[in-house]
């Protein structure tokens, strides 16, 4: 029997299982799915803001938040009641008030509870909003704290209050929005920009990936227990060790291959047609980087019962801290090294060509270290 019938059998006795069928069909699916509901369902949250008067730093205030556009959306209402009503219907995550005599207030150093604050013991983005308004607050008033300070220090006598405001406003507003002074963007684990807007379902979508990946590494581990099973029941010693340890290669490789063939239709169709060829060739390292550890660990250790105790290690370090749902390295960067102690990383950070030709070399170079290992091993059973 040669390898590519071996193989083509090995993967039929796969589809032959129910349970095996059925997760091979869930993981597109659900793919699809997530992918659907997240670009399809709003992923802004709506917040309610109600001006009370005509005070000009409220109303500058209001402008402010309510041009806003990104993951919160400020919602200007025309009363007290409209805003108490959306937060109970959960229409709205918070709101706030602004007060009619604002800019009084400060004047007279009437400050607190100045802007009212209304939220649900649900709400989720209540923190969030709140730096949104005071960021508000302080994009609008601070100008005129530092229009006053330059005005009062009589060091621009020679111009009038006119040309002083003129002219602080414009540099005022440069620095403002300047990207010199602050700013800020928003990547994934693979170092790719995403926009702020759609920061949600990017994340959401890219933990596709990490999940598909996850899916592959638990077949080729799968497709080991499947050979202690195969190798414990003798089917094997018709063949000579060459043709074993061959075999037993393909015992591993079989799932790999049908979890990676859903794979690529599940991201193929959740990043597009233009995604295809890249992705086709990253699967194939990452199928033999699976593949020759899978079953370089299954000839090394002997007992099924300790290599299926060290699964859950695996899978659950490859959840934690493999970017699989997020990237553990960001809140905790010493322990940014550990994401490369577990397979998934390598499929989910690495998306040129270079480190997918090193992946490739190395996944070949552990298959063939593993095959040739459990040729030498089954030679000296023999």
């Amino acid at each position: 029997m040669n390898s590519f019938m071996y193989m083509k059998m090995m993967c039929k006795r796969h589809l032959r299982k129910i349970s095996f069928c059925i997760i091979l069909l869930m993981i597109p699916i659900f793919t699809i799915l997530v992918t659907y509901f997240t670009k399809s369902e709003k992923s802004s949250i709506d917040i309610g803001i109600y001006n009370k008067g005509d005070d000009a730093l409220s109303n500058s205030m209001e402008d402010y938040l309510t041009s806003l556009d990104g993951m919160v959306n400020f919602i200007p209402l025309e009363s007290e009641d409209e805003l108490t009503e959306g937060i109970k219907k959960r229409k709205l995550d918070c709101g706030y008030i602004l007060p009619a005599d604002f800019t009084k207030r400060l004047e007279d150093n009437v400050r607190l509870g100045a802007i009212r604050a209304i939220r649900s013991p649900g709400s989720s983005m209540a923190s969030v909003a709140d730096e949104f308004v005071i960021t508000a607050f302080l994009n609008t008033y601070s100008y005129d704290i530092l229009k006053n300070y330059t005005i009062n220090t009589g060091d621009f006598s020679e111009l009038d209050s006119d040309e002083i405001s003129q002219e602080l406003l414009a540099l005022y507003q440069k620095y403002l929005i300047s990207d010199e002074t602050f700013r800020f963007t928003y990547e994934n684990s693979s170092n790719e920009y995403i926009d702020d807007i759609e920061l949600i379902p990017a994340l959401v979508t890219h933990s596709v990936i990490g999940i598909n990946a996850l899916f592959i590494m638990i077949a080729g581990l799968a497709g080991a227990l499947i050979t202690y099973k195969d190798k414990k029941s003798g089917i094997f010693t018709i063949f000579s060790s060459k043709d074993q340890a061959v075999f037993g290669f393909f015992d591993v490789f079989a799932p790999i291959l049908l979890a990676s063939t859903v794979t690529l239709i599940s991201l193929t169709v959740t990043f597009g047609i233009d995604t295809l060829p890249m992705t086709f060739l990253r699967l194939i390292a990452y199928m033999m980087l699976v593949a020759g550890f899978s079953y370089l660990v299954q000839t090394v250790v002997k007992s099924s019962v300790i290599f299926a105790s060290f699964m859950p290690i695996l899978i659950i370090g490859s959840l934690v801290f493999s970017p699989v749902f997020f990237d553990l390295s960001v809140l905790l960067p010493k322990l940014s090294v550990l994401k490369y102690l577990f397979i998934p990383t390598y499929f989910i950070c690495f998306k040129s060509i270079l480190p997918v030709a090193i992946i490739l070399a190395s996944g070949l170079l552990l298959s063939a270290l593993a095959i040739t290992l459990s040729y030498r091993m089954e030679k000296k059973i023999i």
